[in-house]
This record gives structure tokens, C-alpha cells and sequence, in this order.
């Protein structure tokens, strides 16, 4: 049984997909084996609940594309001024500029090993 198996077991409605990735194509992600893991599932389905025991058990970190919208808007990066003029006019985000957020925050050090 894979340590995710062990941590997360489903809720009802809730699916978890895991994935290992032995050369990850980010050229700024160092060679090595990645662990991906993503939580598929409706609003209190658990995924909130299964993520820190994951984190815990895995060792990488939780990735949400919200916190890192608020995030990026708060730095002040060229992606989150784009998202930040989205957000302020209650559109939706564009995938271009998620697309951009997440492949800057997966480029950082924390998540060499991998990310939920």
C-alpha cells in the first residue's frame, strides 16, 4: 500500500490520484523523483481534511491555487497584478494566469520533492 493509500483514505465523493514523476520536464525543478499528488472532490468531501495529514505523512508541501492567487496579488508579481485586475472586477481568473501562478510557485525549492 503507497503512503497515500495509508494517509488518505477517500471520503464519499472524495478521489485522490497520485503520480510519481522521475524526470519533471520544469527545466528550473532539479532531476530527481517528484510526488504529485492532487484531490479531486465537491465542497465537503474531506479533501481539507485529508491535505495536512498528506503534508504530514509525505513531507511536501499543499498547493492551493486560491492562497496562491492572494498571494501573488500581494507580492506584487507580474501575475498577480493580471489576477489582481480580474479579481477586483469579480471576473474569473484566466487559465493563462493560474497556468502562470502555479508553474512559479512548483519552481520554488519547497517543492522539489513534490506537492499536493
Amino acid at each position: 500500500m503507497s503512503a497515500v493509500e495509508e494517509v488518505a483514505q477517500p471520503a464519499s465523493g472524495c478521489s485522490w490520484f497520485c503520480c510519481a514523476q522521475d524526470e519533471p520536464k520544469a527545466a528550473k525543478i532539479p532531476a530527481g523523483r517528484r510526488t504529485i499528488v492532487m484531490l479531486f472532490g465537491p465542497p465537503g468531501s474531506g479533501k481539507g481534511t485529508q491535505a495536512p495529514k498528506v503534508v504530514e505523512k509525505l513531507g511536501i508541501p499543499q498547493l492551493s491555487t486560491g492562497d496562491m492567487l492572494r498571494a501573488a496579488v500581494a507580492e506584487g508579481s507580474e501575475v498577480g497584478k493580471k489576477a489582481k485586475v480580474v479579481m477586483e472586477s469579480g471576473g474569473l481568473v484566466s487559465d493563462e494566469i493560474v497556468i502562470g501562478i502555479i508553474s512559479e510557485r512548483i519552481a520554488k525549492p519547497d517543492c522539489a520533492k513534490g506537492f499536493i
